[in-house]
């Protein structure tokens, strides 16, 4: 889970709340985001702290191993490039956010292998690889909306143009989807 902040601080109350609702530890904590992991291994920091890639990642040409660290250009790049440097010069299946002038720029790589979803609460985006995660944590509140699962029993075999479940609901970031928090926070208000 990464809880990106909109400028505010994040509290060590809220951090407490997550990390007992969710049993995720700390992993990294910068000026505007705090991210809560199981599985270490897989999170990359890079060396100036502005771009966290969560999930496997690997060059697009050359050494086919694992980067296990970002090399300080391709660092640079990635927080120049507002995270795009990723999507073209690797592969594999991550979620990234980038802090660069202000913003912080959340995506997931193009094959859509990671799950991402994101929901608001206060001051804060939250992003996690499990909507249960953002409903167990309080940052989305879903409520079913009856009238779509009436229709949807009563005749099963046709599709529908909504889920049963109503808003605020967990949001996926989609492929190739750049989610500024900045934009989110003026979208989702």
């Amino acid at each position: 889970m990464l809880l990106v902040s909109d400028g505010h601080r994040i509290g060590d109350g809220l951090v407490q709340r997550v990390k007992q609702s969710s049993e995720l530890g700390i992993e990294y904590e910068h000026n505007r985001f705090v991210l809560f992991a199981n599985v270490s291994s897989d999170v990359l920091i890079s060396p100036d702290g502005n771009s966290i890639v969560v999930g496997k990642l690997f060059h697009r040409h050359g050494n086919p191993a694992q980067v296990r660290q970002l090399e300080n250009g391709d660092s640079s790049l990635v927080l120049k490039t507002e995270g795009r440097h990723l999507i073209e010069r690797f592969w594999g299946s991550y979620v990234a956010a980038v802090s660069a002038a202000g913003k912080c720029h959340v995506l997931r790589d193009p094959s859509g292998g990671a799950p991402c979803y994101y929901g608001r609460g206060g001051h804060l985006t939250a992003f996690a690889s499990e909507a249960a995660l953002l409903v167990d944590t309080g940052f989305v509140s879903p409520s079913v909306d009856w009238e779509v699962v009436g229709r949807a029993l009563f005749r099963p075999h046709l599709p529908l143009g909504q889920t049963a479940v109503s808003e605020p609901a967990p949001k996926v970031v989609e492929q190739y989807q750049y989610v500024v928090i900045q934009s989110v926070l003026r979208e989702m208000e």
